[in-house]
């Protein structure tokens, strides 16, 4: 994608948008319902995905929407052009920040999106089953093991198969 430039955007876009790069205390406070973004504040990556949304839906960004709906599947569908932009290794905060300013936007009556999903982090791998005390252990007691062994091959048994 070219570079996109504060020029590519509508300028009236919502402050609340801002919170895709850094937290945006507030949020969900009324007083900051209808001011507009400072763009040249923002960094490319950010600009980027603002530009894609405003290509996808623009009433979204606006400070003043009229009336704004959106089923799932559009919703879904900037989501995934928002995790396509986002820089290696961010996707998921920045998907989770997009909702945090969806939902703010419908607290405060802005508009009517529904939440498709809420982004989580993936759980943390469990232990490896190879890597438990025991087999530590065991790593540790391995030489004395084989010298144990070396030791019995000399020794002759005096007690006949037939005991066995």
């Amino acid at each position: 994608m070219a570079r996109v430039q504060i020029s590519d955007l509508d300028p009236d876009i919502w402050v609340g948008w801002s919170h895709l790069e850094k937290s945006y205390p507030k949020l969900s406070d009324k007083a900051h319902a209808e001011k507009s973004i400072n763009l040249s504040d923002l960094s490319v990556d950010t600009l980027k995905i603002l530009y894609q949304v405003q290509q996808k839906n623009p009433q979204i960004l606006k400070c003043k929407p009229e009336s704004l709906r959106l089923d799932k599947s559009a919703i879904r569908a900037i989501l995934l052009e928002v995790k396509h932009l986002a820089k290696t290794g961010s996707g998921f905060k920045v998907r989770r920040r997009f909702l945090e300013v969806i939902e703010a936007g419908n607290t405060l009556g802005r508009f009517d999106v529904p939440i498709p999903y809420v982004p989580a982090p993936l759980p943390a791998m469990p232990p490896s089953p190879f890597t438990h005390e025991n087999m530590e252990k065991r790593a540790k007691i391995t030489p004395l093991l084989e010298a144990f062994n070396q030791s019995l091959k000399g020794l002759r048994c005096s007690i006949g198969s037939q005991a066995w």
